[in-house]
């Protein structure tokens, strides 16, 4: 029998919130239930928990927020997935978290626990999955790591004049609040940066703590206000001056702090309004005035709805929150600490003196960034001191989710909490302890985002003042792959560089609206290359053959690889052949000089210089059979599929196809990328489904509205034919090219794409093609 666990209110006095959100609870009626003094095991708590969300609220607000810890409890005593609530499940595996927090595919929020914001125009607080992708995309160019890493002269600025308030404060002896100072320091630089807009915070006698105060105590409300949806409105429209008429003295206190709040966004809504509205009226933009995050929603492909001040408004107000408050946070932990321990605190003024020894005064970001002890103070902040602490729970609206032996089915909300994962004893020992040192063996440029701190990553897009761990990655722009592939990355915030021909084609000026920087030229031009791979962590190589010139591919591919080490790239993803595999296999029958083995040996050619190159991680994928061959413009290598709805080919009846889209080619290179380590050294056949050639035509068939027949050559007609035509040679090849494709392993690297799948996506293209 287990011990009996005693329930009982939280002793000692309420805050304000507190005490009002508990006066309204028990109004209402919506809490109390029979928790008060009530003893109920461990079991029955578990029940509670699964049948009611009221054993959640009371965590969230008679105990003052605990019901993070009391699910690290029911962990502890359950395993790795609980349900939480009638509806929720929560994971603490960290082997599932690239799983739940993927990009691939689509992912709602979880629209309880967002309404608690009372902010449903902004864009962290949106749920469904195609509008919060809508209005996050004009914000992903404006809070990249290059648009904050222009902000040094702003950032330098604000940090000189904290230190001579400091200063002041230190020759009169007088004490300084830092944690009020260093929200002041972290809010006048956001508010300028976002807004144009600088509120003078660290101007203010006492640092403006009030406005500190109000955004850290407004997680009562969110808390609240989740159980009880009309609290936080109905808070938001009781005019303070009757509040402070009629309050007792711990609700006076704070809501004179909200009351300076309201004052500052006040202020805030109306210089948001102006801009609306200058913005709107001015057809020559001044190019003198600071470009906002109000112009760039403004100036989005975002619909009329989307542009209305209470939208544009909620996005302001969170973006700038978000901004500040978690930055000062990290930086309060982390001047904490440092000033605890002497030691800690000579090892970084000594790196610090070095390097400004060493390079110029001011020293350049990218040489701090260099700096491993700095860094590793830095990552060990940012994992005792998450962005959100709370769980943030995902739903896949469309498809089961797996975890281990549990199917999860489409629609669950399922959730994970970076604290508990930050302090996770198998991964952090002793991981209350502010160690910089767990940190010092690692290679501070990538096993920082990939291994241990892999949540800090995946923070809201508030948080790129804080913490931009974006990667800058060169590609090949406008082709299927390397379109695909930025798109993707832009999706998750990362820097791209492409390189293309023609900086005015359709192509070219879609992937400049979602933010890719591109140099104009093709990848036989050095100083194109040089300058689109410059400052460049990571490159993405798919190359084409030349049909005149097949050993050109290798050629080109050793240059590009000189040109990216030189540049300082670590980490290169090559898209090659499947074909690789099979150039010394006998089965295969490849004539050593055929065209299909001069063309795979380019391939190989290409995986030899990458891997003579030096990189730190490197990567292949091998595609075979793209499924959009059987589309225009591909499609005219098979003109007969088209125009006779025959396909004539010297693959058999049994031969699987592996069949690709281009779109998860993309989602594997994302992976190799995000994942260096995991994908180091490895050539992976490529396939999104494997299909015969009959089963293939049938779906294609059912999709154009006509039928497709396979007829299989003989081995007569093969012998004959086989020198002379490249595509019986190679559709003999393709009988074994399954083989090389381990589909459980693929499924479990990334969702793939069934052909059904892509000729419904591509459904326009497939009709015009076709009819």
């Amino acid at each position: 029998m287990h011990e009996p666990h005693v329930v009982y209110y939280a002793s000692g006095p309420l805050s304000p919130i507190r005490a009002m959100a508990y006066r309204v609870v028990n109004i209402s009626g919506k809490v109390r239930l029979s928790l008060q003094h009530a003893c109920i095991s461990s079991d029955e708590e578990f029940r509670l928990a699964a049948i009611t969300l009221y054993y959640e609220a009371y965590f969230d607000i008679v105990r003052n927020g605990q019901y993070t810890f009391k699910i690290a409890e029911m962990h502890k005593k359950y395993g790795p997935i609980i349900r939480i609530s009638p509806y929720e499940l929560h994971v603490i595996d960290p082997a599932f978290f690239e799983k739940l927090y993927r990009q691939e595919g689509r992912w709602d929020k979880y629209a309880w626990a967002y309404n608690g914001f009372s902010a449903n125009g902004a864009t962290i607080c949106t749920a469904a999955h195609d509008l919060h992708k809508a209005r996050r995309l004009p914000l992903n160019p404006f809070l990249s790591k290059a648009k904050v890493a222009d902000q040094q002269d702003l950032i330098r600025r604000n940090v000189k004049k904290l230190c001579d308030r400091i200063s002041k404060f230190s020759r009169s002896k007088k004490t300084i609040n830092l944690g009020a100072a260093s929200s002041a320091f972290t809010r006048d630089i956001s508010t300028e940066f976002l807004l144009g807009r600088n509120y003078h915070s660290l101007d203010h006698e006492d640092f403006d703590v009030g406005m500190t105060n109000v955004f850290q105590g407004s997680g009562h409300i969110w808390r609240v206000t989740k159980h009880i949806h009309w609290f936080g409105p109905t808070m938001k429209s009781i005019p303070v001056g009757w509040i402070m008429k009629v309050a007792d003295d711990g609700t006076k206190a704070f809501f004179r702090y909200l009351q300076a709040s309201h004052c500052s966004q006040n202020d805030t809504e109306k210089y948001t309004k102006d801009l609306l509205a200058s913005a709107a009226s001015s057809s020559a933009p001044d190019e003198k005035a600071p470009r906002t995050i109000v112009h760039e929603m403004l100036d989005s492909g975002l619909p009329p709805a989307e542009k209305t001040f209470a939208r544009v408004f909620d996005d302001v107000a969170t973006v700038t929150g978000a901004g500040f408050e978690t930055t000062a946070s990290v930086l309060r932990l982390i001047i904490f600490h440092v000033f605890s321990n002497p030691e800690t605190l000579q090892r970084l003024r000594s790196e610090l003196a070095s390097a400004t020894a060493q390079y110029s005064d001011p020293v350049e970001l990218k040489t701090l960034e260099q700096l491993p002890y700095l860094t590793s103070v830095l990552m060990e902040g940012m994992r005792l001191s998450p962005a959100i602490a709370s769980r943030m729970a995902r739903i896949a609206p469309d498809r089961e989710l797996i975890y281990g032996k549990w199917r999860i089915p489409a629609g669950t909300p399922v959730g994970m909490t970076t604290l508990l994962m930050h302090t996770d004893e198998a991964l952090y020992p002793d991981p209350m302890h502010f160690n910089p040192d767990r940190w010092m063996d690692l290679d501070v440029q990538t096993k920082f985002k990939v291994d241990k701190t892999y949540a800090l990553s995946r923070k809201e897009r508030g948080c790129a003042l804080a913490c931009n761990l974006l990667f800058k990655v060169n590609l090949p722009a406008t082709g299927s792959q390397g379109g695909v592939l930025a798109r993707q990355l832009r999706d998750v915030n990362w820097n791209v560089n492409g390189t293309v021909r023609n900086l005015d084609s359709p192509a070219a000026r879609a992937l400049e609206s979602v933010g890719v920087r591109l140099t104009q030229g093709d990848w036989d031009n050095n100083e194109a290359l040089r300058a689109g791979i410059a400052g460049c962590d990571k490159l993405f190589l798919c190359l084409h053959p030349y049909l005149d010139d097949l050993d050109r591919e290798r050629r080109q591919a050793e240059k590009v690889v000189k040109i990216a080490k030189d540049a300082g790239v670590k980490q290169v993803v090559a898209s090659t052949s499947l074909g690789v595999f099979m150039l010394d296999n006998s089965k295969a029958s490849i004539a050593p000089d055929s065209f299909m083995a001069k063309h795979i040996s380019g391939k190989k050619g290409v995986e030899e210089a990458v891997k003579d190159g030096g990189f730190e991680h490197w990567t292949f994928l091998r595609p075979a059979f793209f499924m959009a061959n059987f589309l225009e413009p591909k499609v005219n290598r098979y003109p007969e599929v088209r125009d006779k709805g025959t396909w004539t080919t010297s693959m058999t009846a049994e031969t699987q196809i592996p069949l690709l889209d281009h779109v998860d080619i993309a989602k594997f290179a994302t992976a190799a990328f995000r994942n260096p380590e995991r994908f180091h050294s490895r050539a992976i056949g490529m396939a999104s489904e494997l299909l015969t050639v009959q089963k293939t035509l049938d779906q294609l068939g059912d999709m154009v509205g006509r039928p497709f027949k396979a007829i299989f050559m003989t081995e007569e007609e093969i012998a004959a034919q086989k020198e002379s035509n490249v595509f019986v040679n190679s559709q003999v090849a393709m009988r074994f090219m399954s083989d090389y494709i381990d589909m459980g392993e693929l499924n479990a690297m990334v969702p793939l794409t069934t052909f059904k799948e892509f000729l419904k996506r591509e459904e326009k293209v497939v009709k015009e093609t076709y009819n």
